[in-house]
Formats: C-alpha cells, structure tokens, sequence
C-alpha cells in the first residue's frame, strides 16, 4: 500500500474528534487547564505517533500478533495485551455510532426512533466491516477524497465568519497558566491516534512508509486541536459554550452561507460527518474484530467450499456462523444496549472514562512496539 494511507488514518481521527466529544470534554475544562492540554497533546502525539511509526516499519507486512510473536513478551501476556486494546477500539466505533445516531435523531430525523437509525447504521457498518482490510483503506480514501475539501471549506468559513467573537477566544486564552486536567489531556491526544490504528494495517504496508511529509502534520495538528476547541467559544462566548452539548455541531448550526440553495453550513457539516462517521466506526471496529481474531482463531478465513454446497441453505447458515461474525454481533449489541439503557449524560461519562482509560493503554502499547523494534534492530 502507497504511504499516502497511513496519512489518511491519522487525518480520519483528526477529523473524528469533532464527533467523539473531544471538543466538549476541552471546553468542560476551559478554566482548568484545557489550553496546556492541548499544547502538551502536540509533543506528546506527534513523538509516539513518529517512533512508533519508524519501529513498526521494522516489521513489514506484520500485524501486532505477528510483531509479539517475534518479541521477548511471553505468548499469554501478548494475546492479554491485544485483547485489552481491542477492546478499546471496538469500544470507539460504539461511542462514535452512538453519538452520530443522537446526532442524527436529534437534528436530522427526530420523528425516528434512535434504534431504528441505529440498526440502519449498523447493518451497513457491519457488513462494511467485513471487507478486506485493503478494501477499507480503498473506502477511507474515497471518504476523505470526497470530505477533505469541505472540511477545509468548514474551518475556513468558520475563520472568516462575521460571528466569531475573537474578544471571546482572547478571553478564554487568559486561563493559560491553568495546569492541564488528565480528562482534557486525554481528549487533546486522540487527535494523533490515527498512527495506532498500524497494529493491523501494518499488514498491508509491505515497503516502508515514507516519513518525509511527517513534518506537515505539526501546523495541521495545531490547526486542528485549537481550531476545535476556539470556534465554538468564538461563536457562543466563554460562558455560553459550557451549554452546549456539540459544540460544533451548534456552532455549524449559526453560521451562515450564500451558496445557492445552500444558507446554513449545517447542511455541510451534516454531509461531511456522516460520511467521517461511518468511516471512522467501519476502520474501529476492523482493527477490533482483526486484533480478536489474531489471538483467538482462524475461523474467519474462508475456505473454499464445491459449487454444489453454495445452492444449499446449510452452507449460507455455517457461511454467517463464524467467530467473526459472532464478535461483530457482540459489537451491534453493545451499540444497541448503550442506546436503550443509557441516556445522553451517562453515554458521556461513559466516554470520559474511555478516553483517560484509552491514553495510557494507547501509549503503553505503543511504547511496548518501539521497545520492540529498537532490540530487533539492535
């Protein structure tokens, strides 16, 4: 696979965070130290996204199972350690779906019922990530191709537009000198994550990523964390944005355009996130689903089967009867139980608590590779 797709899957999460509370989590602690968590986010990611890059590229066409395997970790603490982190990525696709779904019911359809457009989402989802894992990076690519140019156009428009207080912004950047919270550090990282997803589309990259380019990501990390978390206080107030459940969201909301039919940006940000929001839970749940089956089974592989038996219904029964499908069954119904039982606040604080779980896992696994690599090339 060309580099260009290692690039496309930290500009995924980069573009997610406005989905996944990260810009309310920082404007929660906008007076406790949110600004210091977002410039120690900027070192903090872009050295463990950049090591932890160039020690797995010492490992071409490997995955995580692989990579442990040839390592000093004993075999059950590695499988422990991969399950642990599939869990995290699979629990990121859920909070994304359930997020877009009450985005959805919310601004979109709220003569729907939420589990409906959940079971809509997730049918396309699940069968989205059952695809080959070239494929999903084909239908990334494809995402982003057709997303990036109104995303920048959003961020522009967003700059440029006449309702954005910037006495508001200079206000909230007096709180400076506030020490960072770990919630909003934890938050402020995820925008980098995008380099963890490698512990299995390594894989597919069997030639080097080329590293030249790296250096651009530090204006668009910068770019991005702060224009995150500025626009939506420059548009509702220092005070007013704490209201808010998506910031963006409702600041996409109250502004404006004179693009033919087109008046609201909501209208835009809509259409871009839906695509980033499907897209962003499709790849998740792949890297979840892949992890599990790496320690666990071969199942999933498809043999190949006579003619004769594709006409039988036995064979369509045993076809969807697999692990993987079993743990893509587990992964709907986490979506669908948190929909029902949890309401908006606690799927919040549910979110909270992933994101500081998330941070140190993310980092000690991370860490884990590049210790890894560095013995293997010494």
């Amino acid at each position: 696979m060309a580099s260009r797709y290692f690039y496309y899957l930290i500009f995924l999460n980069m573009g997610a965070n406005v989905i996944i509370f990260v810009p309310r989590m920082l404007i929660d602690d906008r007076t406790n130290g949110a600004i210091w968590s977002m410039i120690l986010s900027l070192p903090l990611g872009f050295i463990f996204m950049y090591f932890f890059t160039k020690m797995i590229m010492r490992f071409p066409g490997m995955d995580l199972a692989a990579i442990f395997k040839e390592s000093f970790l004993p075999i059950w603490l590695g499988k422990i350690i991969i399950i642990l982190l599939s869990l995290i990525w699979a629990t990121s696709g859920v909070i994304t779906l359930i997020t877009f779904t009450d985005i959805t019911h919310r601004f979109i359809n709220p003569d729907m019922s939420g589990i409906y457009i959940n079971l809509l989402f997730i049918l396309f989802v699940v069968w989205a990530t059952t695809l080959a894992t070239e494929k999903v990076l084909y239908l990334l690519e494809i995402i982003l191709v057709l997303n990036g140019p109104l995303i920048l156009f959003l961020f522009l428009k967003a700059f440029f537009s006449e309702s954005i207080s910037w006495s508001e912004i200079m206000e909230a950047g007096t709180y400076v000198k506030e020490l960072p919270t770990w919630a909003s550090l934890s938050a402020a990282t995820y925008m980098f994550s995008g380099y963890a997803n490698l512990v299995v589309f390594n894989k597919v990259f069997t030639k080097k990523i080329s590293t030249k380019w790296f250096w651009l990501l530090i204006p668009i990390g910068i770019t991005n964390i702060f224009t995150t978390y500025f626009i939506p206080i420059g548009v509702y107030g220092f005070q007013g944005v704490g209201e808010l459940t998506y910031p963006w969201l409702s600041s996409a909301d109250a502004l404006r355009i004179n693009l033919a039919f087109i008046e609201r940006v909501f209208f835009v940000f809509v259409l871009v996130y839906v695509g980033i929001s499907l897209i962003n839970v499709i790849l998740h749940w792949h890297v979840g689903m892949k992890l599990i089956l790496s320690v666990i089974s071969n199942d999933h592989i498809r043999k190949p089967q006579p003619k004769e038996m594709k006409l039988s219904i036995k064979y369509y029964i045993k076809k969807w009867m697999n692990l993987r499908n079993f743990i893509l069954l587990l992964f709907a119904s986490l979506v669908l139980g948190l929909e029902y039982y949890f309401n908006e606040a606690e799927i919040f604080t549910f979110t909270e608590w992933w994101m500081q779980i998330r941070m140190p896992m993310e980092y000690a696994g991370a860490l884990l590779v590049i210790i890894i690599g560095w013995r293997k090339k010494s």
